[in-house]
């Protein structure tokens, strides 16, 4: 019997993500993962195809088009309003603007001042309207159902297939080719920087070297999906337990592979299969793809609203290469059956491990702190459980290790199974080790990566923290704080204020822009060394030394300057009369001081007075007053 509208108490909209159809680039997809909240107390999860949601945009009115650089947002009696759906939306806003579709992707038509509403993604749209329906279905308060992946891939050289043998020998012959090469070029070079006039022959040859180097790296990234291919995988979530096993490792197991490691996992794991109600699941597959696509299978089976992975960034790809390996469509796979053809889809977007900053320098993130994302249609989203870690701590101090192992460690005591027979190794020979002479256990180690975090969310509500904080937003965009604020703020503008919000393009520069100072240089840190000591001149025996004691001293810490100095300040484009590009007589080292120092203009008053108004230090009046009224002068000036 169908669930009527009589039944439903809520709808819960764990999360939605955008599909374009690939056939026809002209229709597009809003796949929606719904938790129904029924009045008996049942709940059902389903999946909500929305296709074509329209969204509006606006355009300014003719009679208000005075303006020439983009405002933050406009008064909804000035705009004409119109509708597009996303896939749709670069063509309608240039019709609207009096253009030709199809001649400029939609930030070059975002430069107009006049376009307004187009940031705000369809998704986001479908779950402000699920927060305004059910209000009290859709804050987080229920759990996520979540599921948990783990694979292991193959560390020993002589377990791999004789053909996946033959492949990484036939990379070595084409890596130890190059490496020949490149000790013939490091000769020349030699011989080149001998000769007085060698410079550009040698300028020559460090190029090749480093294409050479380069060409060293792409084949060693080639070989070793053949060196390490999957050889198991894991997937639990809350009672079921699922284990997917290559048939050339299950044959290391002396016996019946299905039977022995149903046994150890009673051996190992009892505490949690009772506690649990863990019913096990072995399937033995014919190879690394096979591994894949059972875990994935399942996955679609169980319909988890999350698959977490631990460190995502190895799994994935992984994965990615066992399709590639045997020409199958990670679209195909990754997509719920479900799904028409013309929606499949799968894109892998890998978090940058470079990042740059606003004065165009590159730095190194941790690990931890990027942001991986698989884009395809299905009743789940991945996320890396590592990543979300660090991002919901962001305040906190790095912690020494992001490893699984380390982090159970902090919270539950915990630790990832250990095996007193393979004490004496760490690391990757632990692994080698195991594989090599525990098949079986290894397996239930695999499995216990999965429960582990599992338990570590169940202790930690990590999911359900990210939940609360995307509020409207989508889990693409968790990163960033500015994204989720726009789109918070795009639903103030419509519902409460009765105006829209200004849109995005890909030059937010104005004209004059270029006469304020440069937007690089505002952030940074000194290392310890480079702080210049300012503090009193204490120590009897050598009063040279200034020690770290100072006097006068204010102290105020920002949490979060972005975007609470904005908020404290009420600065936005609306409330900015005037914007001083420069400050006579003044540097712009004293002008940029100045404009932080004045967002706490009563905490650094005495900065401000001292650098800008040329006002004396306090030293100075200390050194006046005691001067003035015969006191003996206890601080150097």
């Amino acid at each position: 019997m169908g669930i009527t509208k009589d039944d439903i108490a809520g709808i819960e909209c764990i999360h939605a993500n955008y599909f374009v159809n690939q056939h026809t680039r002209r229709d597009d997809l809003v796949l929606v993962k719904e938790r129904v909240h029924l009045k008996d107390g049942r709940r059902i999860s389903r999946m909500v195809p929305k296709i074509n949601v329209k969204k509006a945009f606006y355009i300014t009115r003719e009679g208000y088009q005075t303006h020439h650089e983009k405002k933050e947002w406009e008064e909804r009696n000035r705009v004409q309003r119109y509708e597009s759906t996303q896939v749709l939306l670069a063509d309608k806003v240039a019709m609207a603007l009096g253009r030709t579709p199809g001649m400029g992707h939609l930030g070059m038509l975002n430069q107009s001042p006049y376009v307004y509403g187009t940031d705000i993604m369809p998704t986001v749209l479908v779950k402000h309207k699920y927060m305004k329906d059910y209000p009290e279905y859709n804050d987080a308060r229920y759990d996520a159902d979540n599921a948990v992946l783990d694979l292991e891939t193959n560390t020993v050289f002589d377990h791999l297939h004789p053909d996946d043998k033959a492949m990484c020998l036939k990379y070595d012959d084409k890596i130890g080719e190059v490496q020949r090469r490149m000790d013939f070029m490091r000769m020349q070079l030699e011989e080149a920087n001998k000769d007085k006039k060698g410079a550009k022959q040698a300028k020559r040859i460090s190029e090749q070297l480093k294409l050479a180097r380069d060409e060293i790296v792409s084949l060693q990234a080639e070989r070793k999906p053949y060196e390490q291919p999957i050889i198991s995988g894991s997937l639990t979530m809350k009672d079921k337990v699922f284990i997917a096993v290559t048939k050339r490792f299950a044959d290391r197991i002396q016996g019946d592979a299905v039977s022995i490691v149903d046994g150890l996992f009673d051996l190992y794991l009892e505490k949690y299969k009772k506690e649990r109600n863990i019913k096990l699941e072995i399937e033995v597959v014919d190879n690394d793809f096979g591994v894949t696509k059972a875990l994935l299978d399942r996955a679609h089976a169980w319909r988890p609203d999350f698959i977490l992975i631990w460190n995502m960034n190895f799994d994935i790809p992984k994965m990615i290469e066992s399709c590639k390996r045997h020409n199958q469509d990670p679209a195909y796979v990754f997509s719920d059956p479900k799904i028409p053809p013309e929606y499949k889809y799968f894109k892998y977007k890998e978090g940058q491990l470079q990042k740059t900053k606003a004065d165009g320098k590159t730095y190194s993130q941790h690990v931890a702190d990027l942001w991986h994302s698989v884009i395809a249609p299905a009743s789940f989203y991945f996320i890396d459980s590592m990543c979300l870690y660090k991002k919901l701590r962001v305040t906190e101090a790095q912690q020494p290790s992001y490893s699984l192992d380390a982090i159970l460690g902090r919270h539950l005591n915990l630790s990832k199974l250990k095996f007193e027979e393979a004490d004496a190794y760490k690391g990757l020979e632990w692994h080698q080790f195991m594989q090599t002479n525990y098949p079986a256990e290894y397996l239930i180690y695999n499995a216990f990566d999965c429960i582990a975090v599992e338990l570590l969310d169940e202790d930690q509500t990590d999911i359900k923290k990210m939940r609360i904080l995307l509020g409207h937003s989508d889990i693409i965009k968790f990163p960033s704080t500015p994204r989720r604020l726009a789109d918070d703020l795009h639903f103030v503008c419509e519902e409460e204020e009765n105006k829209v919000m200004g849109s995005t393009s890909n030059e937010m520069v104005a004209e004059v822009d270029h006469l304020l100072p440069s937007l690089q240089g505002w952030i940074c840190t000194l290392p310890s060394h480079l702080i210049h000591k300012r503090g009193l001149n204490l120590i009897e025996e050598d009063p040279s030394i200034e020690t770290g004691l100072s006097v006068a001293v204010s102290d105020l810490d920002v949490a979060a300057g972005y975007p609470n100095i904005g908020i404290i300040t009420n600065a936005s484009r609306e409330t900015t009369i005037l914007e001083f590009c420069r400050i006579q007589g003044k540097s712009e080292d004293v002008y940029r001081r100045a404009a932080i120092n004045m967002t706490a203009a009563q905490t650094n008053a005495v900065e401000v007075c001292r650098e800008v108004l040329s006002m004396p230090s306090m030293n100075t009046l200390l050194a006046e007053f005691t001067k003035e009224k015969g006191i003996e002068h206890p601080v150097n000036s």
